[in-house]
């Protein structure tokens, strides 16, 4: 493994997730400069993303599955970081609720996206099926969709709001069960590489993505609340930040993985020379 790519990572996030605790949870930046700070520093972790994503995509390139899957995932991460940058300039510079807005689009474009990759990566081999990987795929899936149901499509809709909002709500909790699905899909496939570094990859994507999950649930419960914005309910955003801290790390992991292999390669043939 490239140790030295993965420290620097792990420092840069550490060092990411104190200051974030500094702003987000204490009264260190005076409240009328809070909010900007917060997006402000938001903004890094999908940034990261979207560059650690390009990194391990020029490993792969186009020509590979592998390559196609992880271009098609940093997309997804660059449509979020437009979102995001189109959502501050609607709450900081024009000071107005940032949904529903053109920032949801982006946000919402980013799943096709993501479900796109995942698809195209389940073409690198079949999904040998038994009763227990039937089992420990369906169970998970109906649990976490009906609570996907209830709270992010019956809870979010609410009659007295635009068709709108209603529209972007419910397409919100659909696309949140499509993703979900599909990686419970790309985990059982994972598996048949036996702890290799793809199995990693798709496990520390699944994790990512159990978070973004988790922040769309509570930020459904909790929409006026978040978007008031009340200083406990913008605490949802670390779920957000840690969706994009682990997918940044599981290309910078795969990255580095390249990395050693082709060393290793390159070592072996240097030996067999002399």
């Amino acid at each position: 493994m490239n140790y030295n790519k993965k420290n620097v990572f792990w420092i840069f996030a550490v060092i990411y997730i104190i200051i974030l605790a500094m702003i987000y949870s204490t009264n260190i930046i005076p409240e009328g400069n809070r909010l900007s700070m917060q997006e402000i520093l938001f903004l890094i972790a999908p940034l990261v993303a979207v560059v650690a994503g390009f990194i391990a995509f020029r490993k792969f390139g186009f020509k590979t599955v592998q390559g196609k899957a992880i271009f098609l995932l940093t997309l997804g991460f660059l449509s979020s970081l437009l979102a995001e940058i189109i959502w501050d300039f609607f709450e900081i510079v024009l000071k107005i609720k940032p949904t529903p807005s053109i920032a949801d689009f982006f946000y919402l474009l980013a799943y096709p996206f993501y479900i796109w990759a995942i698809i195209s990566a389940l073409d690198i081999g079949k999904i040998e099926w038994t009763k227990k990987k039937i089992l420990f795929t369906v169970i998970p899936f109906i649990l976490l969709a009906l609570i996907t149901f209830y709270f992010e499509i019956y809870g979010g809709y609410e009659s007295y709001e635009p068709l709108l909002k209603n529209i972007i709500t419910v397409s919100y909790g659909i696309a949140d069960m499509v993703v979900l699905i599909m990686l419970l899909l790309m985990i059982n496939l994972s598996q048949n590489f036996k702890g290799g570094m793809l199995e990693r990859f798709w496990i520390l994507f699944a994790i990512g993505f159990i978070f973004l999950w988790v922040g769309d649930i509570i930020y459904a419960v909790y929409f006026d609340q978040y978007n008031t914005p009340t200083w406990f309910y913008r605490q949802i955003d670390y779920l957000w930040i840690l969706q994009y801290i682990i997918c940044a790390y599981a290309f910078i992991h795969l990255s580095g993985s390249i990395d050693d292999m082709k060393k290793n390669i390159s070592t072996f043939i240097k030996k067999n020379k002399h």
